[in-house]
């Protein structure tokens, strides 16, 4: 049994699996409070039938819904479901790539790929959970999904941890949002970027766009010691990236570097934030966010020894460092990448 597409009129199966899974309960959590500058994810209606004729939508058979604007609204007969991709669903379709692009392996190493393909598939059901309020399931039918899926379990399954199977994971998921058709692209690509970086490249990624990027628009001194907490055991191991690895960075497609670039990221500091922080110096706002800020200080100490003036994100830099820091910080792709 498949689901047949209003649209185009095609039943999307991958591999002989049912794409409206266990049902798996998703809890949301308002964005009201938060201190972060955020924007809403507007869901998508797309109208499905089932091969009896039925109408389906991840919400159900024949319910609809208004949204007003700057609203965000859950509908159900009952309790709210999300009609997710089970784990057994991901299970098979990881098995399946896994199949198809590695038919010959020698028994050792086959059985150690298949154990690296089945730890991804845990990821990629765990990470669907977490976002399933966002996820649009229809997509993992698309052909595009499934080709940067194909190259996520390829890296997985020869490299293991060294692929990064959490970013890549998270990067797949981000890629069955409702996104623009140029955040699918950049997602797709940052999954084949991944697993040829090292952790403490990927580690650089987050530290130049926490550093550079990243201003807070009502700042205090609690504001900046969370974001800065919360982003140092990120970008905390890609403190002394060397210059080849920032070359190689540069080769992978995820940063420019043009080394007669430079600056005082306290100055900058000062410019944006000593009015509203009550500094009356540079000198003054080191010691105070040394004294306040301790995590956020560290962060701008190592700046100038890191050289991160000197080092631009493209888009692909973007959406692997947003993906880095996402979890810990309320971040959004559409800043950045619109």
């Amino acid at each position: 049994m498949g689901l047949i597409c209003q649209c185009c009129g095609s039943v999307c199966r991958l591999a002989g699996i049912v794409l409206l899974g266990a049902r798996q309960r998703a809890r949301a959590e308002p964005a009201g409070g938060k201190w972060w500058s955020w924007y809403p994810s507007w869901a998508r209606h797309h109208d499905w039938k089932n091969q009896g004729g039925e109408k389906v939508t991840v919400l159900g058979k024949s319910q609809d819904q208004t949204v007003g604007e700057n609203s965000t609204a859950l509908q159900a007969g009952r309790d709210i479901h999300y009609h997710g991709l089970s784990l057994a669903d991901v299970q098979t379709a990881c098995a399946f790539f896994m199949e198809n692009n590695f038919p010959r392996l020698q028994e050792a190493a086959r059985v150690k790929a298949e154990e690296n393909v089945r730890e991804f598939a845990l990821k990629i059901s765990e990470d669907l959970q977490k976002e399933a309020v966002k996820v649009l399931v229809e997509k993992f039918t698309d052909p595009d999904v499934q080709a940067t899926m194909n190259d996520a379990v390829k890296a997985c399954a020869r490299k293991g941890e060294a692929a990064s199977p959490e970013v890549l994971s998270r990067l797949l998921v981000h890629r069955m949002e409702d996104n623009t058709p140029f955040l699918d692209t950049v997602l797709g690509e940052a999954v084949t970027v991944v697993p040829k970086l090292s952790k403490s490249q990927l580690a650089f990624l987050a530290y130049v766009l926490i550093s550079r990027y990243v201003s807070l628009v009502f700042p205090s001194f609690a504001m900046l010691e969370h974001m800065g907490r919360s982003a140092l055991p990120i970008a905390q191991p890609g403190f002394g990236l060397s210059l080849p690895q920032k070359l190689h960075l540069q080769y992978a497609g995820t940063v420019t570097v043009n080394s007669f670039r430079g600056g005082d990221i306290y100055e900058n500091l000062y410019e944006a934030y000593g009015n509203r922080l009550d500094v009356k110096s540079v000198d003054e706002l080191k010691n105070v966010l040394k004294f306040y800020c301790p995590s956020f200080s560290i962060l701008m100490e190592n700046f100038a020894a890191n050289k991160l003036y000197e080092v631009d994100l493209t888009s692909v830099g973007y959406a692997i460092a947003i993906t880095l820091l996402r979890p810990s910080l309320p971040l959004d792709f559409s800043i950045w990448l619109n």
